[in-house]
């Protein structure tokens, strides 16, 4: 996902922000689930995204340090492949 913020500290437009995710296939109404290390700056990106109109938007609260105290060969992790 883009970027919200500008090297300034304040939230990139909107329009801009949206329009890149659209070219990403994401609107909307387009489930997101954010993440990061301890779902602090996850939960920042969800209201933003709530705020501007998205409506299946969660924060995955546990983030990386709850999937990576999973056992390994739990970790339910994917690989794209390009």
């Amino acid at each position: 996902i883009p970027c919200l913020r500008q090297s300034n500290g304040y939230l990139r437009s909107p329009e801009l922000v949206l329009t890149e995710l659209a070219q990403l296939g994401i609107d909307p109404d387009t489930p997101v689930v954010a993440y990061c290390t301890g779902g602090v700056r996850s939960a920042f990106v969800v209201s933003v995204l709530v705020h501007w109109g998205f409506r299946t938007v969660k924060n995955y609260a546990g983030s990386t340090w709850e999937w990576s105290a999973l056992p390994a060969a739990e970790y339910p992790l994917e690989r794209s492949r390009a």
